[in-house]
């Protein structure tokens, strides 16, 4: 059985929204969730008359907003704003208090770009994929030409964005962009993965012999694509497939069911991926 919450404060009536994230947020212990998830992405900015108002006037907690209101005037450290919204509603402990402010501490230094690509990355790693993709292509404009290493590490995450939907093709452009910008070892070896999921293989290994190095490499993405071949052997997956090839093959009367039913699932992941 998890933690009871004990709520402190009202539930509002107008949501507040975190236009960064375009979440919606109703009371403080949804704040200190968003505040807690994404530390990492946090500036001054968002300590706004704005987000007091709203906790003023919405949550009624008086206090804790004339409280910010000082820390505003004072130029506190955003830590001080994050630690003193999460005690008003005891949300964690100082342990995680103290993780959290170390965590603001380290990323302070980060740019408004890189910050943009951490967002980014999060909503990659939600699966939604077209979304991410698109925001990636704005910051590329905003950067390409002025941050050679952000500017790879974008091409980096589209590439593993393009491969996740298929895209071969345009992952392997994309790796090859980021490898010739930094010459890193991480995005040679996408760039084989994706030469080697795509084309015939006269044409991968006429792309793979213009480097010594791209050989090697290719040795041990195909080990590993051997590897993970037999995991999708062993794979829950795998076993659906095969139940219906079973019953394709047993003329079963549920087998378009099944079809109908697994189809549905798989248009469902993709159509979240593509939102």
């Amino acid at each position: 059985m998890g933690r009871v919450r004990i709520c402190v404060g009202r539930y509002a009536r107008k949501p507040y929204v975190m236009r960064q994230a375009g979440v919606r947020l109703y009371a403080v212990e949804e704040l200190c969730y968003y505040l807690e998830h994404h530390a990492v992405l946090l500036d001054e900015d968002m300590m706004n008359e704005e987000l007091f108002s709203w906790i003023e006037e919405e949550l009624g907690l008086e206090e804790l907003a004339r409280s910010l209101r000082v820390y505003a005037r004072n130029e506190d450290p955003l830590e001080n704003f994050v630690v003193r919204i999460m005690e008003e509603c005891h949300y964690c402990g100082r342990e995680r208090l103290d993780d959290l402010k170390r965590l603001m501490r380290e990323n302070a230094g980060l740019g408004p770009n890189e910050k943009k690509k951490i967002r980014i990355d999060q909503l990659a790693r939600e699966g939604r994929y077209e979304r991410a993709l698109a925001q990636y292509r704005g910051l590329l404009a905003d950067v390409e030409g002025k941050d050679i290493a952000l500017t790879a590490a974008i091409y980096n995450a589209m590439g593993c964005i393009e491969a996740q939907m298929f895209g071969f093709a345009l992952a392997e452009e994309y790796f090859d962009k980021a490898y010739r910008l930094t010459y890193h070892r991480d995005s040679l070896r996408n760039y084989v993965c994706a030469v080697r999921m795509h084309g015939t293989r006269q044409e991968q290994e006429k792309k793979l012999a213009v480097l010594p190095e791209l050989r090697q490499l290719a040795e041990q993405v195909d080990a590993q694509i051997a590897e993970y071949r037999d995991q999708w052997h062993m794979s829950e997956a795998c076993g659906e497939i095969a139940d219906l090839e079973q019953a394709w093959e047993e003329r079963s009367p549920d087998y378009y069911a099944q079809v109908e039913s697994a189809v549905a699932q798989l248009k469902e992941t993709y159509r979240k991926r593509c939102e």
